[in-house]
Parts: C-alpha cells; sequence; structure tokens
C-alpha cells in the first residue's frame, strides 16, 4: 500500500468555474492512456483511441490501522487486514436532525480514540480530530491533492464496516477532486447497505462546487452537509455498507490504483469504530446511480471517489 505523511488539511473554496461531463469509458480495472476509451470489460482492460497504452495493478491491502484525528497534523505508517465479518444483522440508519453541521476534519495515523458529538470553536477543543464549522470530525477516505488518473463514468463503491455494538453519524458527503480540473464535477455520492444493496436513506446528494457554494474542499476531497445526519448501525454482528459515487469522466477524472500514478487515500476508523473491507467495486459506465455490481481487485480504498465525515 502506498502510505504517505499526513498533514493538516485546509480549506478552499471554488467559484466561477463549470463543467460538462462527458465521454465513455469502461470498466475502472485495467491499463489506459490518454484520450477516449471504449467499453472493457469485468476483466479490467480498457483501450483508448489516441495512443500507446501502459498498465497498472494495485499495490497492496488498505491500511485498516485504528487511524484516527488529531488537532495538528501528523504523520503515520501501518498495516493490516483491514477486513472484517458478521451477519450484516445491524438496522439500516436513522435519521437524527440534532447534529446538522458540516465538518472539516485532518487525519493521521495516531490511532486516536473514537468520539462523539464534540462542539467547538478551535482545534484546540478537539481531542480527536479538528474543529471545522463547530464539530470535531473524521474522513473516512482522505485524498490526497493530485490529479485523477481514470476518466470513468460509471458508480465505483467502497466497502466499509461499522463495528458491532457502536454506531456511527455521518454528517457530510464527499467526493474527490481532480486536481487538473478542479471544481468542475458535479459528482453523486451516497452510502448503501451492502447486503440489501440498497441506498441508506438520507446520504445521497450531488456536489457541484462551481454553482454550489455551500460544498467546502478539504484536503484533495470536496465535501457537501447531509440535509440531517445519518445514524449508520453496527447492529450486533458487525455491518457492512459501501460508499458510491458516480459522475466522474474524460472532463473530470476519478482516481484508480490499478492505474499509474495514484496515491492511496489515508483512511481513518474513527478510533476503532469502522474498517475498510472488500477489494472496491463498480458498475458498467453510464448506468446512473447505481449499485457498483462487479467486485474489484482491490485494495478496500482503490479509488478517489466517493468519501464521507463522520464521528
Amino acid at each position: 500500500m502506498n502510505c504517505f505523511s499526513s498533514r493538516t488539511l485546509r480549506l478552499w473554496l471554488c467559484a466561477g468555474l463549470a463543467l460538462t461531463v462527458a465521454g465513455t469509458a469502461g470498466c475502472p480495472s485495467g491499463s489506459t492512456t490518454n484520450g477516449d476509451v471504449t467499453d472493457g470489460g469485468p476483466d479490467g482492460t480498457q483501450s483508448r483511441t489516441d495512443g500507446a497504452s501502459d498498465s497498472g495493478a494495485f499495490d497492496g491491502s488498505v491500511d485498516a490501522a485504528d487511524d484516527g484525528l488529531d488537532s495538528s497534523s501528523g504523520s503515520g505508517s501501518g498495516s493490516g487486514s483491514g477486513s472484517s465479518s458478521g451477519s450484516d444483522s445491524g438496522a439500516d440508519s436513522d435519521l437524527d436532525a440534532g447534529n446538522d453541521t458540516v465538518l472539516e476534519a485532518s487525519t493521521d495515523a495516531a490511532g486516536d480514540a473514537g468520539m462523539g458529538a464534540t462542539a467547538c470553536t478551535g482545534n484546540s477543543e478537539c481531542a480527536s480530530g479538528e474543529c471545522g464549522f463547530g464539530t470535531c470530525a473524521y474522513i473516512s477516505y482522505a485524498d490526497a491533492v493530485q490529479n485523477g488518473n481514470q476518466p470513468f463514468t460509471g458508480s465505483l463503491g467502497m466497502d466499509f464496516v461499522v463495528a458491532a455494538n457502536t454506531s456511527i453519524t455521518v454528517t457530510a458527503m464527499g467526493a474527490f477532486d481532480d486536481l487538473a480540473n478542479t471544481g468542475l464535477g458535479s459528482i453523486t455520492v451516497g452510502i448503501f447497505k451492502t447486503s440489501s444493496q440498497t441506498l441508506v436513506s438520507g446520504t445521497q446528494l450531488t456536489i457541484t462546487p462551481a454553482t454550489d457554494n455551500t460544498v467546502t474542499l478539504i484536503g484533495g476531497d470536496y465535501f457537501k452537509e447531509l440535509p440531517s445526519a445519518v445514524t449508520l448501525s453496527g447492529g450486533a454482528t458487525s455491518t457492512t455498507y459501501t460508499v458510491v459515487a458516480v459522475g466522474y469522466g474524460n472532463n473530470y477524472l476519478d482516481g484508480n490504483n490499478g492505474v499509474p500514478g495514484w496515491t492511496l487515500s489515508t483512511d481513518s476508523t474513527g478510533g476503532g469504530k469502522i474498517s475498510f473491507t472488500g477489494t472496491a467495486r463498480w458498475a458498467p459506465s453510464n448506468g446512473g446511480f447505481v449499485w457498483p455490481t462487479v467486485v474489484d481487485t482491490g485494495p478496500a480504498n482503490r479509488y478517489g471517489a466517493g468519501t464521507f465525515l463522520f464521528y
């Protein structure tokens, strides 16, 4: 797995830009070159019309160490299986209108303890996390500031597990920002319950920085507040969920560790409340915001696509 020193993520606002997402793409797993793409298949092959191809391969499993947050940037590395098992019998999410805030956070590998809803006016008040818009929080998949490397137009999903006998509160959804075309995307993102392949009520929204001044850029990801915070339960034996994003393409690239030149996200477990599992998944191009049916080859944080803020 590629690792990198984490740092405090800063806030930028991007406005006055516009995007038309266009183009088609094949499966997100295989070799690519610059230019238009034609559909591939589940084997992860893509072809381009105007250049030599280059191939990529994933490079390890996601770090499922007990990564947390603190009020200053830190560095660290770790390794772990990231997998979790269970009967997925946990309850679906409940709406929680009592913690309706946009949150900003920075990540490190310090393994800080999980936190509840913590009001704050400054970073020094967050034992774990960073104060942003009045609350301390974690970023699930914190992408580095970097260019995207794949114009895939289908849904991209990554699985995570909420631990047994616990729950998390999701306050904002996020999407990777292609640095070369920063702010020009319109990405729909939401969270599905993996066992039933159904969308968790209240988690779907679209992030369009060029026309929405309520979105916030944190590091390499844009975030938008949910109308009401959503609680995801682990149930008695843990529950698996999938964060799904769609809307990338030729003019606003996603990130894929199966294609050369991608730096994997730094992931936070919220002090052990969640872990990262599976090998990621995708749906064929131009299918809209749908459950990603095709299992990819890993690691669990393979894509630069959907993410979320939670405590």
